[in-house]
């Protein structure tokens, strides 16, 4: 499904394995208000439940939403009450998955505001039907606050969304582009992934999953050949910590933005760099931004025709 993003509308089409498009939705009035505040906190088969920020307010801007695209047919069910509000000043939002129950779904919500911290909700979604009033679709619990480990987040930072595994994208103090982590049923704290070669950060970029790697879509218009050179494409696999793809800097990111041990995540563990472990795990749905659009991703496993792309 492909989400893109205007001042007072929201349009949602999906994209299809052979590349073609459906006709765009139009959700109106109503508007989410930005990608970067749009996260997946749980799924069960074709329905697929957000936390968002959006342009109306009753008790808070936030609210659970919940969709189901399937042949060309948007089901979307909205919900301004949540148990939890999470701050008024956000700066992102970054959804992980857990494991889905019957018609509920599971996963996180962590919210990070204007000053750089972070909280993280757990999510529960309802996939049943809405039969009235009393029936909610998203209810967060109680937050904990994100274990930052040193780490002072930008203004532009990235959120990917990765199974039960959020990253996060930045930029490092050299300039290139450096990667935390944090998996939240199993740790309040953000990593740094350890990296090598990292591409150059910018501004426009932006990032979705696909299986064990993050995809990154950087505009060239800061740039001083502006659009000429082309949107650059790279590559992070979060195995082996390698990145691949053009525009790459020589140096493996040592300084980058934050403290703390360097990791490296495989699957769904979280472990030292210069350890051996791995597991299972899975890629998720993820919003990311490119201008003024977004695109979500469902899990690549599930054989379903919704398929995610720039």
């Amino acid at each position: 499904m492909v989400v893109q993003f205007e001042t007072y509308k929201t349009q949602f089409t999906a994209l299809r394995s052979d590349g073609t498009m459906d006709g765009a939705k139009n959700l109106t009035n109503l508007a989410f208000v930005s990608p970067r505040l749009f996260s997946l906190s749980g799924y069960f088969g074709a329905y697929e439940v957000f936390n968002v920020f959006t342009n109306f307010a009753t008790n808070s801007a936030w609210m659970g939403v919940r969709f189901n695209y399937t042949n060309g047919v948007v089901d979307q069910v909205r919900d301004s009450v949540l148990t939890n509000y999470p701050t008024r000043t956000p700066l992102f939002t970054l959804g992980t998955l857990t494991s889905s129950l019957s018609t509920t779904t599971q996963g996180y919500s962590i919210v990070f505001d204007t000053t750089g911290q972070g909280q993280a909700y757990p999510a529960l979604g309802n996939t049943a039907p809405v039969l009235g009033p009393q029936d909610h679709i998203l209810s967060l619990g109680s937050p904990y606050s994100v274990n930052l480990n040193g780490v002072s987040l930008t203004m532009d930072a990235v959120p990917v969304t990765m199974a039960n595994i959020g990253y996060i994208l930045d930029k490092g103090s050299d300039g290139s582009t450096v990667v935390y982590s944090i998996i939240p049923d199993q740790s309040s704290m953000l990593h740094r992934v350890s990296t090598a070669g990292g591409p150059p950060f910018s501004p426009f970029m932006a990032a979705t999953a696909l299986n064990k790697q993050i995809v990154t879509y950087s505009s060239n218009s800061n740039s001083p050949l502006g659009s000429l050179t082309g949107p650059t494409l790279n590559i992070f696999d979060t195995v082996t910590g390698i990145w691949s793809g053009p525009g790459l800097m020589d140096s493996s990111s040592p300084g980058g933005g934050g403290g703390g041990i360097k990791y490296r995540v495989r699957g769904s563990q979280q472990v030292a760099s210069s350890g051996s472990g791995g597991g299972g795990g899975g890629t998720g749905m993820q919003s990311y931004r490119s201008g003024g659009s977004s695109a979500t991703r469902s899990q690549v496993d599930r054989k379903s025709d919704r398929k995610s792309g720039f």
